[in-house]
C-alpha cells in the first residue's frame, strides 16, 4: 500500500472549515459543488448517532485534497441478528493528487476508528467500474451484489427516446400508462409536506435494519436543494399504517423510502404514486432496492419493471468471521440507506 506523501496531513472528525473545503473538493472531482448546506445536512444533521459519525480528510496546507466518511448503522439480519457497523457516505480524492497514498492512508485511519468503536461490519455502495470499487477490494471489502433498479413509465412517447430500457420494457409486454388515464388518490392516503410520524407496524420494525422514527423521516425529507419532497401517508382507523417518501426533479419521480404494515397499505401508497405521477405529468418514476428486498414484490405488483444492475454493494468484516454475512439476502437494506436525493 502506498505511503502518504510527506507534504500531506490527515485530520479526523468535523471542524468549522471542513465543509467549505469538502465542497471545493467536490467541485474539482465532480465538476460542481453541492453547497455547504448539503454536507452539513448529510453528515451533521443526520439523526443516527450523529455525534459518532467518523470522518478523515487530507490536506495540503489549507487545501482539502481527500475526504472519506462513514456513519454508524445497525445491521439486522433476517434471522434477527443485530450487529453494530457503519455505512460509507463519501469518498473523494482530488484528481491532481492521485497516487499519493491518500486513499490508503484515509482507509487505514477509518478502520482504526471503526474498530475503536466496536464496529463489526462496514458496507458501501459504489460503481463497479470505478476506482473506488477497486480500492475497496484492495482493502478486503467483498463484492456481495448489486442494487436492483426499477422504473414505471407514464409517458410512452417521451420514454421511447431513452432507447434500450424502453425496448426492454416492450419485451416484457408491459402496458405503458398514458397521462390521459385518470388516477384518483385512494381515500386512505393523504399527501403531506411535513409529516414526521412513525409507521405503527411491528412488521416495519422487524424488516428495516435502521429505525424509521420521526427524527429520521424529518431529516430524510429536509434535504437541501430544489428537489420537491413530500410524504404519502396511509391511515386506517386514524392510525398511520404506512408511508412513502416521494421526490421529483424535472419529468422524473423517485420513491426514496417506503414502509407499510401490510399489502393493502402498500397497494394504496403505490396508487398514490400513480396519482402524483399523472398529476405532475411525469415521464417515469424510479427507485432502487437491495437484492432480495421484500419491497420487490410490492414494486412489481404496482407495475414497476426491473432494469439493469445498480450500484455495487461491498461489505467488510472488521472483526471475527460472521456466518452468512456475505450473503446480500441475509440483510435488510432499504431504499433510503443508499440514496442521496
Amino acid at each position: 500500500m502506498s505511503p502518504l506523501s510527506e507534504k500531506l496531513t490527515l485530520r479526523r472528525g468535523h471542524f468549522p472549515e471542513l465543509w467549505p473545503s469538502v465542497d471545493a473538493l467536490a467541485e474539482r472531482v465532480y465538476g460542481k459543488g453541492l453547497g455547504v448546506s448539503y454536507w452539513h445536512w448529510k453528515h451533521e444533521a443526520h439523526p443516527w448517532r450523529k455525534d459518532d459519525i467518523i470522518a478523515v480528510s487530507t490536506f495540503d496546507g489549507n487545501r482539502c485534497v481527500g475526504f472519506f466518511a462513514a456513519t454508524p448503522v445497525l445491521f439486522v439480519g433476517q434471522d434477527g441478528r443485530k450487529i453494530q457497523g457503519n455505512q460509507i457516505l463519501d469518498l473523494m480524492t482530488d484528481p491532481a493528487y492521485q497516487r499519493m497514498g491518500i486513499f490508503d492512508a484515509e482507509t487505514r485511519d477509518l478502520f482504526d476508528q471503526m474498530r475503536a468503536r466496536g464496529d463489526a461490519l462496514s458496507i458501501g455502495f459504489t460503481m463497479k467500474e470505478g476506482a473506488a470499487f477497486r480500492g475497496h477490494l484492495k482493502h478486503d471489502y467483498k463484492y456481495i451484489g448489486n442494487l436492483v433498479q426499477f422504473t414505471k413509465v407514464y409517458d410512452a412517447g417521451a420514454f421511447a427516446a431513452l432507447g434500450s430500457l424502453a425496448e426492454r420494457i416492450r419485451k416484457f409486454g408491459f402496458a405503458l400508462m398514458a397521462h390521459g388515464k385518470a388516477h384518483a388518490l385512494p381515500r386512505s392516503v393523504s399527501i403531506r409536506e411535513d409529516w414526521v410520524g412513525e409507521c405503527n407496524s411491528e412488521e416495519a420494525s422487524r424488516l428495516f435494519r435502521c429505525g424509521r422514527g420521526g427524527g429520521f423521516l424529518q431529516w430524510r425529507a429536509s434535504g437541501p436543494g430544489s428537489i420537491a419532497r413530500s410524504f404519502l401517508v396511509a391511515e386506517h382507523g386514524g392510525t398511520s399504517c404506512g408511508y412513502l417518501l416521494w421526490a421529483k426533479t424535472g419529468e422524473t419521480g423517485y420513491v426514496l423510502d417506503c414502509c407499510a404494515s401490510g399489502n393493502t397499505a402498500y397497494e394504496d401508497l403505490f396508487r398514490g404514486v400513480d396519482y402524483l405521477a399523472c398529476r405532475e405529468r411525469l415521464v417515469s418514476v424510479k427507485t432502487h432496492v437491495s437484492p432480495g428486498s421484500f419491497l420487490i414484490r410490492h414494486l412489481r405488483r404496482a407495475g414497476f419493471v426491473k432494469h439493469g444492475p445498480g450500484d455495487t454493494i461491498v461489505l467488510k468484516e472488521l472483526g471475527a468471521n460472521i456466518p452468512g454475512v456475505l450473503e446480500a439476502r441475509n440483510w435488510h437494506l432499504t431504499i433510503a440507506d443508499t440514496d442521496n436525493l
